[in-house]
């Protein structure tokens, strides 16, 4: 997480002091263990272009069946045309986006299971099991974007797209390998505030 907060910066300072930039966090995401950050550069006052990364990575262990982990990133740039702008870049607007995402998850069980082997024996094994997701997909999306005075930022936007890659695999160590297509369906959406650097 450190070396995708420590990209982010960079980039963005590049464009510092030469464009109007809206550096973003999503609150909510921060709730569940997630970590997103989006930087929105004004290219004119009625369009602007914006990078989004978002991470997250949990794990617990219940105490009884076993441990489980989670982790999660995804990239996203999006394209936003403004319709009526009043301060620039600002109000309704309509774009589209380009999305990767990535899912993990894993399960590791303290106990044994017990199955009859080939020859009709029984055998003792430690079951765990494990699934990625891999998607990338682009669509539409719709949001408002709100500067005060003070320069802090409020952006919403909901949207929906069709996924043009898109893998999911699952293994366990009992021997199950599957493969699942998912529907092509993405949706997205934010709920990001922040502050507006330059003018």
């Amino acid at each position: 997480m450190k070396k995708i907060t420590l990209l982010f910066i960079l980039c963005a300072s590049a464009f510092i002091g030469t464009s109007q930039i809206d550096a973003t966090v999503n609150p909510i995401g921060l709730l569940f263990g997630n970590f997103g950050l989006g930087g929105d550069i004004a290219l004119s006052d009625n369009f602007s272009t914006e990078l989004g990364v978002g991470f997250g990575s949990r794990s617990f262990d219940d105490g009884l069946s076993g441990t489980y982990k989670f982790t999660n990133l995804s990239v996203e740039a999006t394209g936003k045309y403004y319709l009526n702008p009043d301060k620039g870049a600002d109000k309704f607007y309509a774009g589209a986006f380009l999305r990767y995402i990535n899912r993990g998850y894993s399960y590791d069980s303290p106990q044994t299971i017990i199955e009859l082997d080939g020859n009709g024996n029984f055998i003792e094994l430690e079951y765990n099991g494990d699934y990625d997701q891999t998607r990338f997909g682009l669509g539409f999306l719709f949001g408002y974007k709100i500067v005060a005075n003070s320069n802090i930022v409020f952006d919403f936007n909901l949207g929906a797209g069709t996924s043009i890659a898109d893998s999911f695999k699952y293994a366990d160590s009992v021997g199950n390998d599957i493969s699942i297509d998912w529907p092509s369906l993405m949706i997205v959406g934010k709920l990001g505030v922040g502050y507006r650097f330059g003018s």
